[in-house]
């Protein structure tokens, strides 16, 4: 992994924008980022579609229960806004995001 990128429409789905780059927290285990979020986003690695992360079953608010198949844009939990977001990666059935609105 040479990064986790927010993507959506908060940045016209511009998947290999810097600006939107997670920093890694290895304290916490998770990638992070703080950002204004709108509904419709998902998570991609390396600035590409290859590998990315949305809601599992077609939910845009699966935020326990990321996919990387085909995982459905998601929406934010509490309206547009500013977000800190943490993105913690395991495996299929285990990735999950936690939002805290700021």
């Amino acid at each position: 992994v040479k990064s986790i990128t927010c993507v959506g429409n908060h940045n016209g789905w511009t998947v290999n924008d810097a600006a939107q780059h997670m920093t890694y927290n290895q304290a916490e285990g998770c990638w992070e980022i703080t950002t204004e979020l709108k509904n419709g986003f998902k998570f991609a690695m390396n600035d590409a579609w290859t590998i990315s992360w949305g809601g599992a079953d077609g939910n845009p608010a699966a935020y326990d229960n990321l996919s990387q198949n085909n995982g459905k844009d998601l929406d934010t939990p509490s309206g547009d806004g500013t977000y800190k977001v943490q993105l913690y990666l395991a495996c299929e059935g285990k990735n999950r995001v936690v939002f805290t609105k700021q």
